[in-house]
């Protein structure tokens, strides 16, 4: 739903620069900065930029393991 849509929208913002670690079945875990927020069928994916400059796109909030 569109309030739903919304929420997750809002949550992921606050998530922008904040440090995370995550699991993606396509890379494994991993750590870094969350740089960019998109939206992809009307759910917020992530972009993490890691330490070494390397970027993971479409990371789910779901799959995400700790915020620091």
């Amino acid at each position: 739903t569109q309030l739903a849509a919304t929420v997750a929208l809002t949550q992921s913002v606050g998530l922008l620069g904040r440090t995370v670690n995550y699991t993606t079945a396509s890379s494994g875990a991993g750590s870094g900065q969350v740089t960019l927020i998109t939206l992809s069928s009307g759910t917020p994916t992530m972009s993490i930029t890691a330490s070494d400059g390397t970027v993971t796109s479409g990371v789910a909030i779901s799959q995400l393991t700790t915020v620091k």
